[in-house]
């Protein structure tokens, strides 16, 4: 960085040799603070890469026990699986509950009037099965 800062300093106060002594001054001095603030620029980059490895290695264990699935977690979303199954096959059951206490001819108006025939309503009189209450 300092072979570049000085290569830079050389090529621009060589150019500079061609005007007057105080113009070379005046030059030097505004290379100077535009290099000052160079290095200001580069420590504060250096500064944030630090802050972001940081983060990062802080982080990484975190993602780490995120991947590990939680046998807790995998049992819980079985049992919610299964609640909702249950909770389908009862349903469907009420349904064809409510199909039976129909009359003949509402069942019929009822079927007339739906535009695809409910699958638990197709056979109200077919014996209402559960599933067994754990798999």
């Amino acid at each position: 960085m300092l072979l570049v800062t000085g290569a830079a300093l050389n090529g621009y106060l060589g150019n500079s040799k061609t005007g007057s002594a105080a113009m070379a001054g005046q030059d030097a001095i505004n290379l100077d603070r535009r290099l000052s603030t160079l290095e200001q620029r580069i420590y504060s980059i250096e500064g944030t890469m630090r802050q972001l490895q940081m983060q990062l290695s802080n982080a990484a264990p975190n993602v780490a026990v995120q991947n590990h699935r939680d046998p807790e977690i995998d049992r819980l979303r079985l049992d919610l699986d299964l609640l909702q199954r249950r909770l389908g096959e009862v349903e469907c059951a009420a349904l064809k509950l409510d199909e039976r206490t129909l009359s003949a001819s509402s069942r019929d108006a009822r079927r007339a009037l739906q535009q695809s025939a409910d699958p638990c309503r197709v056979h109200p009189e077919a014996p209402i099965q559960l599933s067994s209450r754990r798999p």
